[in-house]
Order: structure tokens, then sequence, then C-alpha cells
């Protein structure tokens, strides 16, 4: 009777172990934040569209090319960006974008 409407039987303990099981299966045994400060600022998708007008799939084009650093797996659906990689990011394309204004002529008028 419980089958048919989709209602489990299992506590939520073993809910929490099979949880626990797959993390560890899909990390490794190592939680994907290890070595990541607790506290530390970070960007979800929609922040980093709010925040810089960057569509998602300007996000992942860039991350496929290697041109915008890649997100910190937080779970199993969940991504972020740490603060810090994404100010890397930002103070690489402001050089890079000096560096192109340096190499141009500017005519002024």
């Amino acid at each position: 009777m419980f089958a048919s409407y989709g209602i489990s039987r299992e506590s939520p303990e073993d809910r929490t172990m099979k949880n626990a099981s797959t993390q560890a299966k899909h990390s490794n045994g190592k939680a994907p934040w290890d070595g990541l400060p607790i506290g530390l600022p970070m960007y979800r998708e929609r922040d980093l569209r709010a925040t810089f007008g960057l569509s998602t799939s300007s996000i992942y084009e860039m991350m496929a090319v290697g041109t915008f650093p890649r997100p910190v797996k937080l779970g199993p659906r969940i991504v972020a960006w740490p603060k810090s990689h994404i100010d890397a990011w930002l103070a690489d394309r402001a050089e890079q974008s000096q560096r192109a204004d340096n190499g141009r002529r500017r005519v002024v008028v």
C-alpha cells in the first residue's frame, strides 16, 4: 500500500546512512570542500548571473575552454564558486584588458 503512493518505510537514520554512503562514493571518501576555509564566501550560479550579468551558457562555455574557474561541488546537486576564485578571474580579466589597451594607439581629437 505504501509503495503505490511513494511513501518510504525507511527511518530517517536509514536515509541519512544511505545519503552518507552515496556521498562517499561520489567524493571517494573525501568531501569536495575539504581544505576550504570555513565561512568562505561563495557565489552560486544565480549570484554570478545577477552580479556580473553572465548567462548560464556563457559561464559553462568559458569553463569548457578554461577561461572561467570551475565550481566546487558542495553536495550531490549543489555547486558554488569561491569568491577568491572569482576575484582572481576578475583581476586576470582586468590585466588582459589593460594589456590590450596598451597595444592600441589612441587617437584624441
